[in-house]
């Protein structure tokens, strides 16, 4: 996959390209909303929207980490928004950009083909996989970065535990932190 380059923050932690290219092919053939939930600097919202006719909802709080806030700040919104303008001419899909705050206002529940979290990955953030499965469609697919981290792997497993969810894609060879969850 050719991906474009955009500006980015990229830790240890960042989505890498490969893994991008495995949630990309992931997605559904017939989806028509994808959510980019912690979606940093845009890179995997854009290249999902330079590639596949489909609605990505980018959602951010354009605050960062302390690490992100020194490098950019007060521009990290700034560096989205430049990034966005530099590929949207090119997008065959569309990118929606929703500040975390207002996306959970949104009414969503069961409209949303593929969802990716990638956020703060604390304790206080442990609900945002919970909150975003009820939004996620029969047959629609909860994936998201950092499966490792404690508080990614423990609220994903307790929904992998759940009957609704079929978790025969959670860990795959691979697709590196990234997990995947498909609802029944």
């Amino acid at each position: 996959m050719n991906f474009k380059r955009v500006s980015s923050f990229m830790t240890e932690h960042s989505i890498n390209f490969k893994e991008a290219e495995f949630v990309i092919n992931s997605i559904p053939s017939d989806a028509e909303v994808f959510v980019d939930y912690g979606c940093h600097m845009g890179h995997l919202s854009f290249q999902i929207a330079l590639l596949r006719k489909i609605k990505v909802i980018a959602v951010d709080n354009f605050i960062g980490s302390p690490e992100m806030i020194k490098k950019y700040s007060p521009g990290f919104r700034d560096t989205f928004d430049s990034n966005m303008a530099t590929v949207q001419d090119d997008f065959v899909g569309e990118v929606e950009v929703v500040h975390t705050d207002d996306f959970w206002k949104l009414d969503l529940r069961g409209k949303i083909d593929m969802a990716f979290i990638d956020s703060a990955h604390d304790y206080q953030s442990m609900h945002e996989f919970a909150d975003m499965g009820r939004f996620i469609k029969p047959g629609g697919i909860l994936s998201g970065h950092d499966y490792d981290f404690r508080y990614v792997k423990e609220p994903v497993k307790k929904l992998a535990e759940l009957d609704e969810w079929d978790d025969s894609r959670l860990r795959l060879p691979g697709q590196g932190s990234v997990f995947f969850l498909t609802k029944k």
